[in-house]
């Protein structure tokens, strides 16, 4: 991959060694622009906002009601028509767009492998602080258990966060979509018109206020890589004050996917911030980037080997099985996660390799129903796996509806016997198949690096 071009225009160099020193070190922020990532609308690829006022405008053609159709992309607009349409309702339009995100962005998703590629290469590196500026929770899921998600809600007075300066924060400062029981939540994020003007009178007056545990990680011994960031914008200057990021940091900008900076903007940004602009895009940046510390730094990210789940179930359940793999994905790309189910066996290779990866795993996953209760399935996986639940974590998922509790799977511990609830998983995904299937992700995770 060839070295990024510093335009002309606006000179300076890319210091790769001191760049992948600072990685290394635990000193880059990262700022993720509302243009990453980018959803696919007939041949085009527009933001989530654009995507979000598409749809909307969809939903007011239909019932013929008037409004700019020069606008449609204009999320703050459309959305403020929206709810005139449904007078004055504002739960109304977060509902849309909580369906349109469970039913379009997560699905979209899921189909290209959980999270965008992008964000799999950015966790790849090790960032000591992402700013995400679009709504979207992707990062959540694929933290370890000793990262911190978070994010600013300008309508709620709690903004307490607590975390130690080494753990890796991923902060969502325009708000986040965030699961909850029924469905998503949207509160938090900026839809209308008279959101933008709250947001901004609410996070330049501090009420409430960017946790100090955030503004403290925005010192000018780090440096910045604002990713598709809109700094034509005219709050995105506000928020470079309030964070109190100064001249003194070091900041790169790639060059936008969907549009260039002005010459006023660019001077701007250079002389009060210290902006280095670069010609190439993000994902050539993030990519550039992460060959050369993979050069200088050969070594693992982390500093102990893989954990191995053995990974035990009945045909029935292949489908739900893939889905949990799927979900454990990101901890799989970071070679944090080794996954070894029968699937993995070669044809024709002894049985005996199967009971080999069975002691050499830190972990077995048990998918039970009733068919996995009975024989030959009890004997084979559930007698050994609880023999073994003094030497190994041993996690049983409780897929459909069966007497799991009189079987030897009550001798585990019950910490142990997923979903938490121990609801069968079938039951609860009729509205949202895959929150659950997170959250027991998240249980198997957090037990497993405990």
């Amino acid at each position: 991959m060839d070295d990024l071009i510093i335009e002309p225009a606006i000179s300076g160099e890319i210091k790769w060694d001191t760049l992948t020193h600072a990685l290394h070190y635990n000193r880059c922020v990262l700022f993720l622009g509302p243009f990453l990532p980018l959803y696919q609308v007939g041949d085009d690829k527009v933001d989530f906002s654009s995507f979000a006022a598409l749809h909307l405008s969809e939903e007011l053609m239909q019932k013929k009601f008037e409004f700019d159709k020069s606008q449609s992309q204009n999320l703050s607009y459309i959305a403020q028509k929206f709810i005139a349409l449904n007078n004055n309702y504002r739960p109304q339009l977060e509902d849309e767009i909580s369906r349109l995100y469970s039913n379009a962005v997560l699905k979209s998703a899921e189909s290209n492998g959980v999270m965008p590629a992008l964000y799999k290469t950015i966790l790849m590196l090790p960032w000591h602080t992402i700013v995400n500026m679009q709504p979207d929770s992707f990062f959540e899921k694929a933290l370890k258990p000793n990262d911190v998600f978070s994010y600013y809600n300008y309508k709620s007075k709690d903004t307490e966060l607590k975390l130690d300066e080494d753990q890796l924060l991923v902060y969502n400062l325009f708000g986040a979509i965030i699961a909850g029981k029924n469905r998503y939540k949207t509160d938090s994020i900026i839809l209308t018109e008279d959101d933008q003007v709250e947001f901004v009178r609410n996070l330049v007056s501090g009420n409430p206020h960017v946790p100090d545990a955030v503004i403290s990680r925005f010192d000018n011994d780090k440096i910045y890589i604002f990713l598709d960031c809109n700094l034509e914008n005219w709050y995105f200057r506000l928020v470079m004050e309030v964070l109190k990021i100064h001249k003194e940091s070091h900041s790169f900008s790639p060059k936008p996917n969907t549009q260039r900076f002005t010459t006023p903007t660019v001077e701007f940004f250079k002389k009060r911030y210290g902006f280095v602009f670069i010609n190439n895009n993000s994902e050539e940046f993030i990519n550039t980037i992460k060959d050369k510390y993979d050069k200088e730094y050969s070594q693992p990210l982390i500093d102990h080997p893989p954990k191995k789940i053995f990974l035990a179930h009945e045909d029935s359940s292949e489908a739900f099985a893939i889905s949990l793999v799927e979900q454990l994905e990101p901890w799989v790309e970071k070679k944090e996660l080794f996954i070894w189910s029968r699937g993995n066996l070669i044809p024709g290779q002894p049985v005996e390799e199967e009971w080999q990866e069975f002691n050499k795993a830190d972990a077995i996953i048990l998918i039970v129903n009733a068919r996995f209760l009975g024989e030959p399935f009890v004997s084979l996986y559930i007698r050994r796996a609880v023999e073994e639940k003094n030497n190994k974590k041993v996690f049983a998922i409780i897929e459909k509806a069966c007497p799991w509790d009189e079987s030897p799977v009550k001798d585990l511990n019950m910490q142990y016997v997923l979903p938490q609830n121990r609801i069968p998983i079938k039951l609860q995904q009729l509205q949202e198949p895959d929150r659950i299937v997170y959250e027991v992700v998240k249980s198997i995770t957090s037990s497993l690096w405990a």
